[in-house]
């Protein structure tokens, strides 16, 4: 793997080639957004990321959850979510590879985010609708990129123009999101 940087190191030459091992950086913040700040609604949105594994086995796992803003936990909601989905990855990655991966895995891990939400709403005497979130997932290795999305997220891949690779069936309307903890697949 040749690194693509146009930033000369101070240790190399102009045009010496070099190789580097792949480093996963991320950046992650979630801000409190217009309507939310209007109404003195919190953020609840979460996020996750890890890195399993080193040097060139390693692989990315990052979640995104976006509660959504009608529901009084949700920012409980994205954060089990979250939780949720890097801890079943990890563990799968700890025992197969990122290449075996099925869809059903994936629906196993959701089946699992909703029986612990079930769990939360019995505790606080809620609904699980009162948890209710989407989220995004990529988990990037450096053969493989898988994605998955549940709601109205939208995942962009970039190289040199951004076009969305995942988008909601229903488009971006709020009413129409089918959310994780909603019932069924």
């Amino acid at each position: 793997m040749k690194c693509r940087s146009k930033i000369q190191r101070l240790d190399q030459q102009a045009g010496q080639q070099y190789r580097c091992h792949p480093v996963w950086r991320h950046i992650a913040q979630s801000l409190q957004g217009p309507s939310h700040v209007k109404d003195g609604t919190p953020c609840q949105d979460s996020h996750r990321v890890r890195v399993h594994g080193e040097g060139l086995n390693s692989t990315l796992i990052a979640c995104v959850g976006d509660g959504a803003g009608s529901a009084k936990h949700s920012a409980i909601g994205s954060s089990i979510a979250c939780d949720t989905i890097i801890e079943h990855a990890v563990e799968f990655l700890t025992g197969q590879s990122l290449a075996d991966l099925k869809l059903d895995d994936v629906l196993l891990w959701c089946e699992d985010f909703r029986r612990r939400i079930k769990l939360e709403a019995e505790q606080a005497e809620s609904t699980t609708r009162d948890f209710a979130t989407t989220i995004c997932t990529a988990i990037i290795n450096n053969d493989i990129a898988v994605f998955f999305q549940i709601g109205d997220g939208c995942i962009i891949l970039g190289n040199g123009s951004l076009t969305p690779d995942l988008i909601s069936e229903r488009g971006l309307q709020a009413a129409a999101v089918r959310r994780l903890s909603a019932a069924g697949r």
